[in-house]
């Protein structure tokens, strides 16, 4: 008996062991659950944080790609203020660096056409295919036309599904072997000067991103644009003062000449030979002087001064340029002299004879009246400008001053001779009628003075 009970009450031990075993169990389990939970969020977390320095740092990385290419084409335009080739042709370079797959195209209006300035591609046969492509009319059928003309960005991701509006230029793109043209217009002062594009193999758009960084590029062609335009500017202004300081100092040299050589017209004529050659950028000037109705050289410089060379023109007619001048009253340019069908048959001869081409003659006018002719030659065709030919027009003023100077001269000294020789007539006469005063009755002392 004692015996049953003694088992009895180990097996309620046992199982209270058995249940506590149990509880101990699921807790355990459930411990391990929350643990394995956890550690799944942990790697699920670091998954994020890996995916999100991963992008950060493809970011900092495109970034970086960016500002570097950025940086590129500004020290190119920095050591290239007054040329825009070697910006535009960075500009592509670079943009093919950050689209490895694509095609980079800058172009610019030409009138009604645009035109390929610079275009970069991996593919040498896809840079040459769109090269063919161009020109292209400036209208909107086309994408670039589009993008000038509207003043917007063109994307269109996919040519085989165009715009209606769009489709020629599409028809042109799907030509080239590119599905996808994204282009952005390069503005200066809310006009389009040209655009940039990036054409694409694969159909798909830009992100916002990417044509941010167009429109950078865009803005950098821009700068580049404006940079050559005032560097021109510039240049033109700096040789537009030293033109008339040089001119300002052939009129003093002339006027020089002319107020020491009052009565010597030569050497003024010669001084505005030799200046008008030298700043017109001839190789040869001569001057005419009209006697009756025909031209007589008097001055020359540079080629054909020291040889045989006949005046040009004898006659006052439209044969030769001088003769024409001096007809009609009026400057004559004339591009090519040499050429067989030319209007001045004399003057022509006379050029295929001795090499000379563009030439450029204008008259010596006194009060509309022609006194002589001044012309200048060069040896190829290469038309004077319109400040050269006013230069030479004063220079033509300047030697009607010294021509006049020294026909007032020569006119005053005849003057002068004229009344110094009546001046000893009355002389004369006053010394006759004295000694007939003082001698009213003896005649020899009266023939004596006379004789």
């Amino acid at each position: 008996m004692p015996s049953e009970v003694s088992i009895a009450g180990g097996a309620q031990d046992l199982g209270r062991v058995v249940e506590d075993l149990k509880r101990e169990l699921q807790a355990r389990n459930q411990e391990l659950a929350e643990a394995r939970a956890r550690q799944a969020g942990f790697e699920t977390e670091n998954a994020r944080l890996f995916k999100a320095e991963q992008t950060r740092t493809q970011e900092l990385k495109e970034s970086l790609e960016y500002q570097t290419a950025i940086s590129g084409v500004l020290g190119v335009i920095s050591r290239s203020p007054n040329e825009l080739q070697p910006v535009f042709d960075s500009i592509v370079e670079s943009g093919l660096k950050l689209f490895p797959d694509a095609a980079v195209v800058i172009a610019l209006p030409d009138g009604i056409a645009i035109r390929a300035v610079a275009v970069s591609s991996a593919d040498p046969e896809g840079s040459q295919a769109l090269r063919r492509r161009f020109p292209v009319p400036l209208s909107r059928d086309y994408f670039h036309g589009v993008a000038i003309l509207d003043r917007r960005i063109v994307d269109v991701p996919d040519l085989a599904d165009p715009p209606a509006e769009m489709l020629t230029g599409a028809q042109n793109g799907l030509a080239t072997g590119f599905r996808a043209h994204t282009l952005v217009p390069m503005m200066q002062k809310g006009i389009a000067i040209g655009t940039l594009g990036v054409f694409r193999r694969a159909p798909g758009p830009l992100s916002d991103k990417q044509i941010a960084l167009l429109q950078t590029f865009a803005d950098q062609a821009v700068i580049a644009v404006e940079n050559a335009r005032l560097f021109e500017a510039e240049q033109a202004r700096t040789h537009e003062l030293q033109e008339s300081l040089e001119y300002q100092t052939a009129t003093s040299e002339v006027l020089n000449v002319i107020s020491r050589s009052p009565t010597d017209i030569r050497p003024v004529l010669d001084a505005v030979g030799e200046n008008a050659a030298r700043l017109c950028d001839a190789d040869n000037a001569v001057i005419y002087r009209l006697e009756s109705d025909h031209l007589r050289q008097v001055a020359s410089f540079g080629q054909f001064a020291t040889t045989s060379h006949p005046p040009e023109g004898n006659r006052i007619d439209r044969q030769t340029v001088s003769g024409r001048a001096a007809f009609e009253r009026q400057t004559v340019h004339v591009r090519d002299l040499s050429v067989e069908d030319s209007e001045f048959p004399q003057g022509s001869a006379h050029a295929r004879r001795d090499g000379h081409r563009t030439t450029l003659a204008t008259p010596l006018l006194r009060e509309g009246v022609p006194l002589g002719v001044i012309l200048i030659r060069r040896m190829e065709v290469r038309p004077f400008t319109d400040r050269q030919i006013k230069l030479l027009e004063t220079f033509a003023d300047q030697a009607v001053i010294a021509i006049e100077n020294t026909r007032l001269f020569e006119a005053e000294q005849t003057r002068t001779r004229e009344l110094r020789e009546s001046l000893e007539y009355q002389t004369a006469t006053s010394d006759v009628l004295d000694v007939i005063s003082r001698s009213p009755s003896q005649s020899q002392p009266v023939l004596d003075t006379i004789v």
